[in-house]
């Protein structure tokens, strides 16, 4: 029997969050990081294939938009990783620039660093 977990997939960049829970297969024997898990997760939304696109899918209640964006998230065993402008970083540790739409949604553009955090 394979053990799993669930991680979370928050749909945030373009406005009306999203949630999707994502089960995936415990690693046994093989150190796999939570920034490996979510560069998964971006490979496979953004190459429309794979399980845990297969997932997003099925989970998805119509979604046909997949791919992770700038802003979206990936929580994983409580802790938030956002999709930044370059790879995933912690969520406290980025500055998050958005702007406000007419229709009201606020739309994430751009996800960087915080000053001196990681340096």
């Amino acid at each position: 029997m394979t053990e799993t977990f669930t991680v979370k997939v928050t749909y945030k960049a373009f406005g009306n969050p999203k949630t999707i829970d994502v089960v995936l297969p415990t690693i046994v024997g093989k150190y796999v990081d939570d920034l490996h898990i979510c560069e998964q997760i971006f490979k496979q939304t953004n190459t429309y294939k794979g399980p845990i696109y297969d997932q997003i899918i099925e989970r998805g209640e119509g979604r046909t938009h997949t791919s992770l964006s700038v802003g979206d998230e990936v929580e994983i065993n409580g802790q938030v990783y956002i999709c930044a402008d370059f790879g995933f970083e912690k969520i406290e540790d980025v500055d998050i620039k958005t702007f406000d739409r007419e229709d009201g949604r606020t739309i994430v553009f751009s996800v960087s660093p915080k000053v001196g955090v990681g340096a």
